[in-house]
């Protein structure tokens, strides 16, 4: 398991922002603006960040690497709240070029000149990544690019995007590698019961029937499943395999 940015949108770093640009379809603008409006919701930030074992290997990781940061430019992809953009300020970098897609990049310009990081570092730009044209090129990019199951959020493409056109020979990709866990489970508890089982009585009544349908529906799932488990539910439960 893994450990756990529509419209155009122009602020005052449009000149960061491609021009000329062919619109998208209609019903493609209506998914991205939804997608983009959830992460302008503080708690939907409030819940990545109050991860502190994903939040705190990020700092150490910018931490570890701040004798190569001193001076560097570097590129936070989906920078959300800036928090990345800031630990990558606080321990050195010359300037952040915080790219963000949803309206909390005006709010992260603020929270960052709050934090004492003005507009000569800390440079929002408030558009997805692959219709950004930057001023120069970077030697850093970083990203919190993972969701569930690692690649949930399909964010990946656009750091790889990212790095392909901005990121200087011999630049820094943090984090560089990653690994996915696969073991096998029984949803029996957390899918079956619920949404198949629960019709066998409902108010002393057997809608069964209700229950083959749900099962079937299920089987059917074209979208990935998302759920919470328990570890008595996955085969030979323990610790991730040491990588030595």
């Amino acid at each position: 398991t893994a450990s756990t940015c529509f419209h155009l949108y122009r602020t005052s770093s449009c000149s960061l922002v491609k021009k000329g640009m062919s619109s998208s379809s209609l019903q493609d603008d209506l998914v991205d603006a939804e997608y983009y409006e959830g992460y302008a919701s503080p708690d939907m930030h409030a819940t990545m960040l109050k991860d502190r074992a994903r939040t705190l290997v990020y700092r150490e990781i910018l931490e570890a690497n701040s004798d190569y940061l001193q001076g560097k430019v570097v590129l936070d992809v989906g920078s959300g709240t800036g928090i990345l953009s800031m630990f990558a300020l606080q321990f050195g970098a010359r300037k952040v070029y915080a790219v963000e897609a949803s309206e909390m990049s005006g709010l992260s310009a603020k929270i960052a000149a709050k934090n004492g990081f003005g507009a000569d570092r800390f440079v929002p730009v408030h558009a997805r990544m692959e219709e950004v044209d930057l001023p120069e090129k970077v030697d850093v990019i970083v990203s919190e690019w993972m969701g569930f199951y690692l690649v949930h959020e399909s964010m990946l493409d656009s750091v790889l995007f990212a790095r392909d056109k901005f990121l200087k020979e011999g630049g820094l990709i943090l984090p560089t590698t990653a690994e996915i866990y696969v073991r096998p489970t029984s949803l029996s508890h957390s899918l079956h019961t619920p949404n198949v089982a629960y019709w066998d009585n409902v108010y002393g009544f057997d809608m069964s029937l209700l229950g083959n349908i749900a099962e079937s529906q299920l089987h059917r799932r074209t979208e990935p499943y998302v759920q919470q488990l328990h570890p008595t539910e996955m085969l030979g439960f323990s610790s991730p395999p040491s990588s030595s």
